[in-house]
């Protein structure tokens, strides 16, 4: 086996641990880079317009460019590079930023393809890999709507064809009413330079808001306006006002008073199909007429909208029996026995409000808890059977590969495989 001189091999010498890449008989990723950019042929000089912070659609272009061994320019899309050279781009662009969008059709006029992961600019036309906002809006939908919710909104600071595709879905994917429509822009108030009238503008949306109300945002920034407005204004949060951002940030979602819900976003996924657009528009294809979308992977539950808006008091107190206990053996009758109801009331009260029967309520919590344990914990599986009420593995195997189309253990490495690009290994 040969070593390139950036490999640090792990004590059992099959790992490098430099790049996390297997052995192989030429080396580790460092290596094969090398030889296919030196050896095999030229290496594909690539710019990547990135915010200085990066995010895991870079991270999923990154990992598509070591695989191919291309060469990453890296600059800031607030100063694009006016004379750049080089063989295509990857960008992001925004309503804000015109300099980009300029330097964008420069490019082009030199016949350099370009790959845009956003859809803010439809005035230009370009290829694009983007999120599929429209699954993202249902998903926020069918959120609320499997949480009882009756009072909906949404909030984005700004309008643009993502804000209204997203908007559009979740209000037509709403089972119970419109919702409300939040705009900071509407409102006649400039995007930049955001403060305290904001949050006062959206306070008085807040308190004038029927309660308890389902608050979809556009993204985990805007969410994290509505939980500030709400601490504000002395509302609790899931409460009286419940939350659900988009993007899942989690630096942003994980780092709140009270943690913040939020559509997840393939980002890598969206990063990497948009680094093999771009190749395949290098090595001469054509542009594709439409652009390529990525649904998102679901939606991480987080305190912000932890709670079913149950009018009905035997509900609420069923759920909140439910919550504590379904790691046990449960019935419905036992369920009704310990809120004090029938059997036949309980089931209507179940029915009319959120359109499922107590079993299925009992399932939903299982299968939730066993999620959150295959995503961020180590436990085996026959572990999570016996701490979420699956009378056995298979039971739970069964159960879980019904309701999200994996079983159990793909789900986990899905997510480990996910994780792992966030960070960009």
């Amino acid at each position: 086996m040969l070593q390139f001189f950036h490999c640090q091999w792990n004590e059992s010498g099959n790992m490098c641990v430099s790049c996390f890449t297997q052995a192989t008989n030429k080396g580790c990723l460092f290596f094969e880079m090398w030889y296919n950019v030196h050896i095999m042929k030229k290496s594909l000089n690539v710019l990547i317009l990135a915010n200085p912070v990066p995010t895991a659609r870079y991270a999923g272009v990154a990992r598509f460019a070591r695989e191919h061994g291309w060469h990453l320019t890296v600059e800031d899309p607030q100063f694009p590079p006016a004379d750049w050279e080089g063989d295509g781009v990857v960008v992001m662009l925004s309503a804000e930023n015109e300099a980009l969008a300029e330097a964008v059709q420069r490019y082009r006029r030199k016949k350099m393809p370009v790959v845009d992961m956003m859809l803010a600019r439809p005035d230009i036309n370009l290829p694009r890999v983007t999120s599929d906002n429209e699954a993202v809006g249902k998903l926020a939908a069918e959120h609320f709507g499997d949480r009882a919710f009756t009072n909906l909104a949404w909030y984005s600071t700004k309008w643009s064809p993502v804000e209204a595709a997203r908007f559009e879905a979740f209000a037509k994917n709403a089972r119970r009413s419109s919702p409300e429509k939040w705009v900071w822009s509407d409102a006649g108030k400039p995007v930049a330079g955001l403060g305290d009238g904001r949050l006062r503008w959206l306070e008085a949306k807040l308190k004038k808001a029927a309660k308890p109300v389902g608050v979809f945002c556009q993204s985990d920034y805007d969410a994290m306006c509505v939980l500030n407005a709400c601490q504000a204004a002395g509302l609790s949060v899931p409460e009286d006002v419940s939350i659900l951002g988009a993007g899942d940030n989690e630096v942003i979602c994980e780092n709140q008073a009270t943690t913040l819900s939020s559509v997840r976003d393939d980002h890598a996924e969206i990063g990497y199909e948009a680094a093999a657009l771009l190749q395949r528009l290098m090595n001469g294809e054509k542009t594709p007429a439409k652009p390529q979308l990525v649904k998102p992977l679901g939606v991480t539950t987080r305190k912000s909208s932890d709670i079913i808006a149950a009018k009905d008091p035997i509900l609420r107190n069923a759920l909140a029996f439910i919550a504590e206990n379904f790691a046990k053996p449960m019935s419905a009758s036992k369920i009704a026995k310990a809120v004090g109801t029938t059997r036949i009331r309980l089931d209507k009260a179940f029915a009319a409000e959120l359109g499922r029967s107590p079993g299925a309520e009992v399932m939903r919590r299982r299968l939730s808890r066993a999620r959150y344990l295959l995503t961020d914990t180590d436990t085996k599986v026959i572990a999570i059977a016996s701490q979420t009420g699956f009378c056995n593995a298979p039971y739970l195997i069964r159960s879980f590969k019904k309701v999200f189309g994996f079983s159990p253990s793909v789900w986990r490495r899905r997510e480990d495989t996910a994780r792992k690009n966030r960070i960009g290994f």
